[in-house]
């Protein structure tokens, strides 16, 4: 793959950012509201990442908001309505292979 801005090259991950391209990740956006989202380029320069979300909408995010999906949270949220209510019998499972939630029930 030859990319023409260095900037924007495959990348191994680093103690300065863990991840690379392909990682699904939660993106800290507006209002401390966490989505998942899958790193499509990483800005080594600008310390950014590009990011598509599931709605297929890219958007660029610093390193800064950029979190592992199996780090420690306050709650585990539904990948596809963002909400942390997990209330029986309904209750938000995570997956085993990727470890994103979902409601049991959908």
């Amino acid at each position: 793959m030859d990319h023409t801005d260095n900037s924007v090259m495959p990348h191994s991950p680093t103690a300065e950012f863990p991840f690379a391209v392909g990682d699904v990740v939660l993106a800290e956006w507006d209002e401390g509201k966490v989505y998942y989202a899958k790193i499509q380029d990483i800005h080594l320069n600008k310390h950014t990442c590009e990011l598509m979300f599931d709605d297929d909408s890219v958007e660029e995010a610093p390193f800064s908001a950029v979190h592992s999906v199996s780090e420690t949270t306050n709650e585990i949220v539904c990948i596809i309505c963002k909400s942390g209510i997990s209330d029986f019998p309904n209750e938000i499972v995570l997956c085993d292979k990727c470890g994103l939630g979902e409601y049991n029930l959908l």
